[in-house]
């Protein structure tokens, strides 16, 4: 059954809504059309830079509206208190990752690494830099010296953390 295809009487109640969505999830995926369609889209949107079009909060930020929407209910499902993310490019990203602890968790702190940090990408970040809510630092995610970083950010806490690699994304440095 489609969304569509209720009546104002004959809306489903949160359990029988959660079996219909995983249903149609389920059924998603299995389509070969759609995953075609979607190729398609990718790589024509690609020619128009698709993923360079948005900001979040006034910071451009390198990412699909669907993933930003994914990473929503990764952090809301996980609730990590941390996030450390390698690749800040426009500053977006962490950004995103900030508000989201705010708003799915109620606070937390996020640490950026990437090997160049663009000035106008720090005037970009002042206000969640002065706050505190975001650490970055310059330097190659894969070095010791990042793990370090990491170690040092985490402080050996329990709370769980995510975190999200997207700088170099050759198989060898994401390994």
């Amino acid at each position: 059954m489609a969304v569509n295809d209720f009546t104002s009487n004959d809306i489903p109640n949160d359990s029988q809504f959660n079996e219909m969505r995983e249903l149609w999830r389920v059924n998603m995926g299995k389509s070969e059309t759609l995953r075609n369609k979607s190729i398609e889209l990718t790589v024509l949107s690609n020619e128009f830079s698709y993923g360079y079009q948005w900001e979040w909060c006034g910071v451009p930020i390198i990412r699909h509206p669907d993933d930003i929407v994914l990473q929503q209910e990764i952090i809301w499902n996980l609730k990590p208190k941390y996030v450390i993310e390698t690749g800040i490019a426009r500053g977006g990203s962490v950004v995103l990752s900030s508000s989201l602890l705010q708003v799915c968790v109620g606070g937390g702190q996020v640490l950026g690494i990437d090997v160049k940090i663009l000035d106008h990408t720090t005037q970009k970040l002042r206000p969640w830099l002065d706050k505190n809510l975001i650490k970055i630092y310059e330097c190659d995610s894969a070095s010791d010296e990042a793990v370090a970083i990491a170690k040092n950010f985490l402080k050996d806490n329990a709370s769980p953390a995510l975190l999200i690699l997207d700088s170099n994304h050759t198989h060898e440095h994401v390994l």
